[in-house]
């Protein structure tokens, strides 16, 4: 999901990389990968942009700890899902300068109740959840690829790995 955007934001200009969970071959930006190299991917991450799975593993993978791993003034745009990032971290976070903003698009719960902090703090963009929504076209095109595959493998495109938990 992280590779297109990725790529556009690398012909832009910007210095891009990744962290994911297994080591990735023959991508086009630097990747770190596994728990051992989360610190070392954020301390050099200006702004981090979240577009992970929610599994167990990531649940609250931005909160007190890892904001601090990044760059005092540093950013985070949430993408991904609402539980990815603790809100009381990333409140305090802002507050203390370590993080300078927050661009948040997936929250939790969702719809974000109205007397969450989030929505009146100086220093957070709340957006409506609409980050990726693909056109009909869009749409049909995938499924008709995931008819042509279930008839000519008897597989789904892009198949959901339980044991992974996405």
């Amino acid at each position: 999901m992280a590779t297109a955007p990725a790529l556009v934001l690398k012909s832009l200009g910007f210095p891009v990389s990744a962290w994911v969970r297994s080591p990735r071959a023959g991508v086009e930006i630097p990747v770190f990968h596994g728990r051992d190299q989360l610190e070392p991917f954020l301390s050099q991450t200006d702004i981090a942009v979240c577009l992970l799975p929610l599994t167990d593993e990531t649940e609250g993978i931005f909160c007190a700890r890892t904001f601090a791993m990044m760059p005092r003034g540093a950013m985070l745009v949430n993408i991904g899902r609402g539980r990815h990032v603790v809100d009381k971290d990333l409140i305090a976070a802002l507050d203390s300068g370590q993080l300078s903003y927050a661009a948040l698009d997936a929250l939790w719960p969702e719809p974000l109740p109205k007397e969450s902090p989030l929505w009146l703090h100086p220093k957070v963009t709340v957006m409506p959840h609409v980050s990726r929504r693909p056109t009909v076209a869009q749409l049909v095109t995938e499924m008709v690829a995931n008819i042509k595959s279930l008839k000519a493998s008897g597989r789904l495109l892009e198949e959901v790995d339980l044991a992974r938990g996405y």
